[in-house]
């Protein structure tokens, strides 16, 4: 399934992409947001504020995937795909492509040199126990799932200056409202 701004080539003999145009400018836009305010989770919210959605594909079985609001995962990935400049990823090498670039050469390289400016940011503090190896903060992650077969993420939040940890379904992390995930209390699951 080609990512979001571009399609199969209409010609199934040939086997190429071609710039959807409306997806195309959602991509400008994500770029342009990220050049601009330079955090994932600021793009997030703005794109969501302004109804930007991800690629929405209709499977020949009927199945229908995608169309969502993006996830802050889903941003990075758009931003970190050379697709959008004209390029193909394959493995670990970058080959050019056939198809026409989406963003320009400039923008990619000011968002790259953003990105790779924000991951190099300390994120936390371990404390000197977690550094050497005691106690993990959550034994039970990639072990559990739901009813459903979501793996269970581990989660906390801050009560009266207390951090409350919970085990959730993970479409609730990812910004899911769905009545029917779960919400289980750390401590008592372990």
């Amino acid at each position: 399934m080609p990512p979001l701004g571009v399609d199969p080539h209409p010609d199934p003999k040939i086997r190429g992409l071609v710039v959807n145009a409306e997806e195309a400018e959602t991509v400008r836009t994500i770029f342009a947001l990220y050049d601009e305010l330079g955090c994932l989770s600021a793009v997030m919210r703005r794109a969501r504020e302004i109804g930007l959605r991800s690629k929405r594909h209709r499977f020949k079985s009927g199945h229908i995937q995608g169309g969502n609001l993006f996830s802050r995962g889903q941003i990075y990935a758009v931003l970190r795909n050379p697709i959008y400049i004209g390029k193909i990823r394959h493995k670990a090498q970058v080959w050019e492509g056939q198809h026409e670039p989406i963003v320009s050469e400039a923008v990619w390289e000011r968002v790259q040199e953003k990105l790779e400016a924000a991951s190099a940011r300390p994120r936390g503090r371990k404390t000197a126990a977690r550094q050497l190896g005691a106690r993990p903060i959550a034994p039970l992650i990639g072990k559990l799932r739901d009813e459903n077969g979501d793996r269970l993420t581990p989660t906390h939040t801050r009560r009266h200056g207390r951090q409350i940890r919970y085990y959730v379904s993970n479409r609730l992390v990812s910004g899911g409202t769905d009545p029917r995930g779960w919400r289980l209390p750390a401590t008592a699951l372990e």
